[in-house]
């Protein structure tokens, strides 16, 4: 038997190292997008740690990620790709929190069950997006597993190091994105059945309640003017109701077979048991909806991605439950490798129909944050993109207009990545704001292929009084240069 349990042990690691390569695999090479290339050129390239904390002026900063990045550029060896390296440290982030979830979470809830659900989750299509992007979500979603295990050791055992390594990690996670702080009262909601509505007036609860209440404002109050300036912009989504269909969609998609065996489970569980306290965790599940529906607009769905290890802990439960039901070892090796089956079957099929996916439950894929995004595409190609304009340029250092739908830190920072001057790039400046009045004949424009459909064109033509012509396309990109001034073009 011990035997077994060792070629089990290997098995589990196996499958759930398989399901990380092909959740990375492809996506580690692609090329970065609008936010990621304002969290390099902005944020992370600042001269100091200071000066990357202070310049909190849209909430794409996500502080402790970018200075996490920015040691990480300091051991950038020379010869690989500057994009890909930036994106290894999400990748090895993400490697660290599977790693700790397996090691963590496998002894309470069986390694089977986490084998399972960690191979789903890997092999799952926002993993394959949240696990390489230059952004702070794998990483706050590490803080947030380690403050489900400092907050656990707390409730066990109340010591000082279990009450500083959950205040300590609430506060990298809050510091990492601020709304982390929805998973972290996740994480209280969790363990409120250890306490009942008698004993959350006692010490150990209201510190397990407050920590993270009190990092947010530690992190957070030196820059509350910045804060206050964030809150007006007023960015999100029209439609709360499109926001929960999103969130909920992707991860019943991520997990399916296994969403459908664990609930199988919590049902059998039920049946065994008098005591139903432990229900009240399955609020963490509805933390989305209240702030979807009072905040106007709604937030983005990738605020709620950090949620995802809250509620794997919810499946683990369940499929434990389930597995549990399989009183024989035989059978529940068996169970295995028919949700191991179904899992893969039904990983493929996502992968090969994420586009159906997106367009059924997402709508507009320029938004779609969870399925099949734009910058996803074979097609997406900056560093292409600039190769062209220096090819076709030569060596005139033509002035270069990109619209806000071109994405202009993408531009320019694969741009200064090629040596190309950064006083070629025009665009209009959202912070601090600075449209740009004229452009001078001979200019040219870019924009994105698919907004010519849109208008976007015409909208610029008609904006500075301007008369373009068709200079080359490149992947999803158009550029036009600008042949003479309307005004001009009639004397």
């Amino acid at each position: 038997m011990s035997n077994d349990r060792n070629r089990i042990h290997f098995i589990a690691i196996f499958m759930v190292v398989c399901g990380f390569i092909l959740g990375v695999r492809d996506a580690l090479f692609r090329e970065l997008w609008f936010d990621e290339a304002l969290t390099i050129g902005e944020f992370m390239y600042l001269p100091t740690i200071a000066a990357v904390y202070r310049n909190y002026v849209i909430p794409n900063n996500h502080i402790i990620y970018t200075i996490f990045l920015k040691f990480w550029n300091e051991l950038y060896p020379s010869g690989l790709s500057l994009d890909f390296y930036w994106r290894l440290f999400t990748v090895l982030s993400a490697a660290i929190t599977v790693g700790v979830i397996f090691e963590r979470w496998r002894k309470r809830y069986g390694i089977i069950t986490l084998a399972l659900v960690l191979f789903a989750f890997s092999y799952s299509l926002p993993f394959e997006i949240y696990s390489t992007a230059v952004r702070g979500y794998m990483l706050s979603m590490l803080w947030i597993v380690l403050s489900v295990e400092f907050a656990r050791s707390w409730v066990q055992k109340p010591d000082w190091r279990a009450g500083a390594g959950y205040f300590i990690f609430c506060l990298l996670a809050v510091g990492t994105i601020s709304s982390n702080l929805l998973a972290l009262a996740g994480i209280v909601i969790f363990f409120f059945p250890y306490f009942g509505f008698k004993k959350v007036f006692k010490w150990k609860f209201i510190y397990l309640a407050a920590a993270p209440l009190a990092a947010t404002a530690l992190f957070y109050l030196p820059l509350s003017q910045k804060i206050a300036g964030i809150l007006r912009t007023r960015e999100g989504w029209g439609s709360g109701l499109d926001v929960i269909r999103v969130v909920y969609s992707s991860f019943a998609i991520a997990f399916l077979p296994l969403i459908i065996v664990a609930a199988a489970g919590g049902i059998i569980y039920l049946s065994r048991v008098k005591n139903r306290k432990f229900l009240w965790t399955l609020l963490i599940l509805l933390v989305p909806l209240p702030v979807v529906f009072l905040r106007s607009p709604a937030p983005f769905p990738r605020v709620f991605i950090t949620l995802w290890p809250l509620w794997i802990l919810l499946l683990c439960a369940g499929l434990r439950h389930f597995m549990a039901s399989c009183r024989v070892w035989n059978k529940q090796l068996i169970m295995a490798g028919f949700l191991l089956a179904a899992s893969i079957g039904w990983g493929m099929f996502c992968h090969n129909y994420r586009g159906f996916l997106a367009k059924a439950f997402h709508g507009e894929q320029h938004l779609d944050d969870f399925f099949n995004p734009y910058y996803m595409a074979p097609e997406y190609k900056p560093w292409s993109l600039i190769q062209k304009i220096k090819k076709v340029a030569g060596e005139n250092e033509i002035p270069v207009y990109l619209s806000f739908n071109a994405e202009p830190y993408v531009i320019m920072l694969y741009g200064r990545m090629a040596g190309i001057n950064p006083d070629r790039w025009i665009f209009d400046k959202p912070n601090p704001r600075a449209k740009v009045l004229s452009l001078a004949p001979g200019t040219w424009i870019l924009i994105k292929t698919i907004e010519l459909k849109r208008g976007e064109l015409e909208n610029i033509k008609k904006r500075f009084g301007i008369k373009t012509e068709p200079l080359f396309q490149n992947g999803v990109y158009s550029a036009f240069q600008i042949v003479n001034q309307v005004q001009q073009l009639k004397r």
